[in-house]
């Protein structure tokens, strides 16, 4: 699950910076359908002929599903998913799935960065993804999932927003 989650995310950023360059949007919605970083995992105890298999695969580099220690788990990338967007992408990975469209809209510029443009970063947790998301229980880890973003994109060293911007 560790190496899916950052596969996820690697992916994830290279989907925004795709986006970014391509479209030059202001505005994004990220759906998690199946965010598995706050999924609590059950408590499961092993035999001793149970970790025994799990070490010997270690050993012999493999897994139980015939992949390598070193092959990941296949992936899906489509792009241009949703009609309604300015661009799109769905990316699946074992039973993580992450949609991402752009929306660009016209806006007036912050007055602290009247010559840059903006980028807004909208995340929805699906309650389909897990129970513990159901009602109100995905907003946290949206919130903290957009806030990641906006740091990592926002910085003037990440993207260069003057190129969003409509000078009259």
């Amino acid at each position: 699950p560790l190496a899916t989650l950052l596969i996820c995310e690697r992916a994830t950023r290279g989907i925004f910076k795709l986006f970014c360059k391509q479209i030059g949007s202001a505005k994004f919605n990220l759906n998690f359908v199946g965010a598995q970083n706050r999924v609590k995992m059950a408590n499961v105890l092993l035999s001793e002929a149970e970790k025994t298999y799990i070490l010997h695969g270690i050993q012999k580099g493999y897994r139980n599903d015939g992949r390598t220690n070193r092959d990941y788990r296949p992936m899906e990338l489509e792009t241009d998913v949703v009609v309604h967007a300015m661009g799109s992408a769905r990316l699946r990975l074992a039973n993580t799935d992450i949609l991402v469209a752009i929306k660009a809209d016209i806006d007036v510029p912050s007055p602290d960065r009247p010559k840059e443009g903006k980028i807004e970063f909208f995340v929805d947790c699906s309650a389909n993804a897990t129970p513990d998301f159901e009602g109100r229980g995905g907003e946290e880890l949206a919130t903290e999932i957009s806030n990641t973003l906006s740091k990592a994109y926002l910085s003037q060293q990440a993207l260069d927003l003057s190129p969003l911007c409509i000078l009259a």
